[in-house]
């Protein structure tokens, strides 16, 4: 996590394709900590920066920052948004298909 703080802070707050992916990847490395707010804030963020194949990757990274029993709607709306956006990446099938996948079998978790 160290390296991923420090790669943000060389970066700079401004917006852009790398800072979104280093958010989202440590909004997922902090699933394993108590940083409940901290993880949904950086996946946040990261959703509204960068490009379409990123904001694809922080959604993904919003659902599971997001896993909680007290969070079932933000991952039902997180795997919706997700789902939307599945297929408008760009001529990027492959990817796309692999997040719809994801996305439909998050959705299908959040209703059991």
């Amino acid at each position: 996590m160290a390296l991923l703080e420090e790669a943000l802070e060389a970066l700079g707050a401004k917006r852009s394709t790398e800072r979104a992916q280093l958010l989202a990847r440590l909004a997922l490395e902090l699933y394993y900590t108590p940083a409940l707010q901290r993880r949904f804030a950086l996946s946040k963020e990261a959703v509204a920066t960068g490009d379409t194949r990123s904001q694809l990757i922080a959604m993904y990274s919003r659902h599971w920052s997001s896993l909680g029993p007290d969070r079932v709607g933000e991952r039902r709306r997180a795997a919706d948004r997700l789902l939307d956006r599945c297929g408008f990446d760009g001529g990027e099938c492959t990817a796309g298909t692999a997040h719809r996948a994801r996305a439909h079998r998050r959705r299908l978790a959040c209703r059991l």
